[in-house]
Parts: C-alpha cells; structure tokens; sequence
C-alpha cells in the first residue's frame, strides 16, 4: 500500500522516537511510506518560506495524499497544518488513523466520518502498537473505494439526494455509502452475507 505519514514538525522533538517507530514499521512490511515532508524539514525553515513556497508544499502533499491509499498520523503533539491534511485526506475519500499519545481534541471524537480511526497507544507497547495499524491497514485495504457502477435513479430521488446531501453536508454518493454501512452494521449476523 501507499501511505502518507504526518505529524507535527514541531512535535518532533519530543516525539522522533515515535514517528521512526510508526514509519520503520511500515516501511518493514514493503509499504511506500510518503515521510519526507515531517523528517527533512524544520520549523524556521518553514516558517520563512514565501507564500509560492506553502502553495508548492501543499499541493504536493495534497498529491501525495491522492496518490496514497491511506493516511497514518501521530497526533499526539497538536498541529494545525496537521489537521488540515487529516481533512484533505477525507475529502479525498482517504481513511485515516491518528494515533495518540494523550486525549485527542474532542472534534476529532465527534467527527461521524466513517473513514477516521481514532486509537490511544503506549509507545511502552509496540507489539499492541503494530497490531493496531496491522488492523487498521487490513480494514482499509477491504474499504478502498474502487468499485463502480451505474444507478439510474428518477426525479424525485434525485431532488431528494441533493436535498439531504445539502442538509448533511456530504456528497450525494457518500449519502449512499453511508445507507449501505448502516445496513452493513445493522445486518452484520446475516448468515447469508460473506464479506
């Protein structure tokens, strides 16, 4: 799989330890690990670019992301700019896994998006660690979004589609995904349905 990593740059610091040990582990199991713009940079020399410069960083971590399958971040040292890719990353139809060393900021716990995974570790326990992006790589993998087809709806569907994804804030197909996970979830002991 292609991964985006990221984290706070600021965080690193404190917390270099932790990122090596997330993206070593990922690059250990053959993964492409998008990295670079947390390991080879500094804050200063952030702080100092021009605007030219942030366009240029952020469309290439915006291609970045688009071109990976998923996201993992470590969000234990808060990040604005880290946010705001978690974000980019769920617009894009990207699941996300922030891991965390203390309590996250209560948005990300009340954010309904079914493709953000929030998991509190200890990094005293690598093994349960691994074991959560293990899992987390394995759902994801099953939830990549690269299945189409064609659904001819009537008027009056489609009038309701652009009317609830107006009220929820969500496109109109990601309405529909989230009918069929509701189904999905309440139907789970269906002995009939093999995953």
């Amino acid at each position: 799989m292609k991964i985006y990593f990221n984290a706070s740059i600021a965080g690193r610091k404190e917390y270099l330890k932790e990122f090596k040990l997330i993206t070593n582990f990922l690059l250990s199991l053959n993964h492409k690990v998008y990295s670079t713009h947390v390991f080879n940079r500094e804050v200063k020399e952030v702080n100092a670019q021009t605007r030219t410069q942030h366009e240029a960083d952020y469309q290439k971590a915006r291609n970045e992301i688009q071109n990976s399958d998923v996201m993992i971040v470590e969000g234990t040292y808060p990040s604005i700019g880290v946010g705001h890719m978690i974000t980019v990353a769920i617009e894009l139809h990207k699941s996300v896994l922030i891991l965390y060393q203390n309590e996250p900021h209560g948005l990300l716990i009340g954010d309904p998006s079914r493709l953000l995974f929030l998991k509190k570790y200890s990094p005293k326990n690598v093994a349960e660690l691994k074991k959560t992006i293990l899992n987390f790589l394995e759902n994801s993998k099953k939830r990549l979004l690269n299945k189409r087809f064609n659904l001819m709806i009537d008027e009056t569907e489609e009038n309701y589609l652009d009317w609830i994804s107006k009220k929820r804030n969500v496109s109109r197909a990601d309405y529909i995904r989230q009918l069929i996970d509701f189904d999905l979830k309440k139907n789970n002991d269906n002995e009939n349905f093999s995953q």
